[in-house]
Parts: structure tokens; C-alpha cells; sequence
């Protein structure tokens, strides 16, 4: 398999209360991102100022992700983003960004407490959200139900929001990366 090389941009946070990743955290997303059990035919490196990287990520607190989307939640606590990490294309839609939600990133949410470990945990958002960066989306029901027996859940659902009929699972399934190979999507 062709492998592609890729930038990743550490941003030191943009919004109030953001703060830069240590230097244990970039060794550890990097280690994630290009280990064999991660999205395949990828080799990471840290953008180094030259051109523009692939993948921007940052850590934000949740009512800048939940303002910055949702305009309305300045003014109410309401809002769809609360407490969720984001992946969205930038303004010249070349680039990718992640505001990894900080609360999340230093913290196991609720529903997964008693599942995750704080290093597992983190191993699944980064799989998760450098999945969309790459240009995937959560599956439906519809796909869910085709997988059939697979006892592990796929990468791509929002495990925060529940397991549904399947156990933790912190890397993408065979399947999740046949598909991403197949869409040529590296």
C-alpha cells in the first residue's frame, strides 16, 4: 500500500481558557495517528511552518466550541455542541480542524467512566475525530445493522452517547478501513 505523508499542526488554542498541548500530549496523538492500528496508508508528521498542514487540532474549552457553532448559545445553555469535540473543514477548505473539547480530553465523560481509562479514552478521540478529518461520518442505523455480529463498537459512532448492542473499542475496525481505503480518501 502507498503510504501518503501528512502534516498535523499542534495550535496553542484559540479561544479564552484554550491552552497549548504539552509536549507528553503531541508524543502521544502522534503515536496514535501513526500506529498500525490507526487509519492506514497515513505516516503523520508535525507541521513545521512550511505551506499548509493537513490537520490542525486544538484544545477548547466547551462554551467557546458551543458559541463558536451554535451563535445562539450565548445566550442560553442550550446547545447541540456542549461537551463534544468538533472536526470541520477551515475557511479555505483544505485544511481540517479539531477542537478537541478540554473538559473531555482531561476528564472520562460520564457515560464512559466505568468503560475507559483516561488513555483509552483519548485514543478513541483521536481515532474518531482524525476520522473525520479524513472525511468519514457517524454511521447510520442502517449501517450499524450490516455488521451483523461485531461485538466491538465501530470507531466512528459517538460512543459518548452509548455502546448500543456493542463493547468499547478505542481503534478502527477492519471494516472502517476497507471503507476508507476503498473511497481513496488518504
Amino acid at each position: 500500500m502507498l503510504v501518503r505523508v501528512k502534516t498535523i499542526e499542534f495550535s496553542n488554542g484559540i479561544g479564552p481558557k484554550s491552552r497549548p498541548f504539552t509536549l507528553l500530549e503531541k508524543r502521544f496523538v502522534l503515536s496514535i495517528i501513526n500506529n498500525l492500528n490507526s487509519w492506514p496508508g497515513l505516516h503523520w508528521i508535525v507541521f513545521t511552518g512550511q505551506g499548509k498542514s493537513d490537520w490542525i487540532v486544538s484544545l477548547e474549552n466547551s462554551y467557546f466550541i458551543s458559541t463558536e457553532l451554535d451563535p445562539l448559545a450565548h445566550s442560553s445553555n442550550e446547545t447541540s455542541f456542549k461537551n463534544l469535540s468538533v472536526t470541520m473543514p477551515t475557511y479555505n477548505g483544505n485544511q481540517k480542524i479539531t477542537w478537541f473539547n478540554l473538559t473531555n480530553w482531561n476528564h472520562v465523560p460520564a457515560p464512559l467512566h466505568s468503560r475507559y481509562s483516561i488513555v483509552d479514552y483519548r485514543t478513541y478521540l483521536i481515532n474518531h475525530e482524525l476520522g473525520h478529518a479524513l472525511g468519514l461520518d457517524h454511521p447510520t442505523i442502517k449501517q450499524l445493522e450490516k455488521l451483523g455480529q461485531t461485538t466491538k463498537c465501530p470507531i466512528m459512532v459517538q460512543q459518548t452517547k452509548g455502546l448500543l448492542k456493542f463493547q468499547k473499542n478505542i481503534w478502527p475496525l477492519v471494516q472502517e478501513k476497507q471503507k476508507f481505503v476503498r473511497r481513496g480518501l488518504t
